[in-house]
């Protein structure tokens, strides 16, 4: 209703610079995300933290909307204002469907953020046992 007679707040955003197709995508409501598009939303739009739209996807696990933004031309491999990438937050958050397939786009496994993190660090630290064991059989050193 509010979109439909307010039409310019697709592109408002809140305080922390979130815009409606980050919470689509925070939210895996895909059909959301595909029709903020077709409205001429952008999908490489960034918060105030540096978080695009695909960011937000790997991180809650939403695994189908960041198929579709990789689709649209998402770049999986681009970091946030702390050097987190899509990875990061996936292998932090326990999401082993999302990094796997981050893995067969060819992301990095082992890349560092600012401070010196990597996927297994933060997943090692949050008790994500499965994500390191999966990590380790790939490859990466804790």
């Amino acid at each position: 209703y509010t979109i439909h007679y307010t039409p310019y707040t697709i592109h408002h955003y809140t305080l922390c610079g979130r815009r409606p197709i980050h919470y689509a995508c925070i939210h895996g409501h895909l059909e959301v995300s595909k029709w903020l598009h077709a409205q001429g939303v952008k999908l490489d739009v960034v918060d105030h933290d540096g978080f695009q739209p695909v960011h937000h996807a790997c991180r809650k696990g939403e695994l189908e909307v960041a198929r579709w933004l990789c689709e649209q031309g998402a770049v999986l491999d681009l970091a946030d204002n702390d050097g987190w990438r899509p990875i990061h937050y996936a292998c932090a958050e326990g999401h082993l469907d999302v990094a796997q397939w981050l893995q067969a786009q060819g992301v990095a496994l082992d890349v560092e953020d600012n401070d010196g993190g990597r996927p297994i660090t933060h997943a090692n630290d949050n008790a994500r046992s499965e994500m390191v064991k999966w990590l380790e059989a790939q490859g990466v050193a804790l």
